[in-house]
């Protein structure tokens, strides 16, 4: 016979650690997925004005403090095309971890680039796209679940 703080344990570790359907997490991925599209694509008509030199309001010292340099045009268009891959690779359930971790990289880039946004909706965008790098893997909806 348990006595009762075997029983608070049983509970705990049930509450917790019990195997639950992926569901939940799944309508999270495919809805943040589309919230960071509706995030991303305006900014694709105004690349050259948010992410490289020729935009008037970047901080170069950020940059020079931290030795990073400032993309060209080429370079934020190929990283966009990245990214976008990479939240529809997240939609769709195709490689989540590595989608997620590629999210939060370009889109940390992007944040610290872009000076025309407040920056807390951006820090939200990172905070979630890390916690989805150690979501599982092969939930509801996805095609590795296929």
């Amino acid at each position: 016979m348990q006595g009762w703080g075997g029983r608070l344990r049983q509970a705990w570790n049930g509450y917790w650690f019990a195997q639950g359907s992926g569901i939940g997490l799944a309508v999270f991925r495919i809805a943040f997925g589309i919230i960071l599209l509706l995030y991303h694509v305006p900014r694709l008509w105004y690349l050259s004005e948010l992410y490289t030199k020729a935009g008037f309001v970047v901080p170069f010292r950020y940059f020079q403090a931290l030795h990073l340099p400032i993309p060209d045009l080429p370079a934020v268009i190929a990283m966009n095309v990245l990214l976008h891959l990479a939240i529809m690779a997240m939609i769709l359930g195709y490689r989540t971890r590595l989608a997620a971790a590629v999210v939060f990289i370009l889109h940390s880039y992007f944040n610290m680039l872009e000076r025309f946004s407040s920056g807390s909706f951006g820090y939200i965008i990172m905070i979630y796209a890390l916690l989805l790098v150690r979501s599982p893997a092969g939930t509801c909806w996805s095609v590795e679940a296929l």
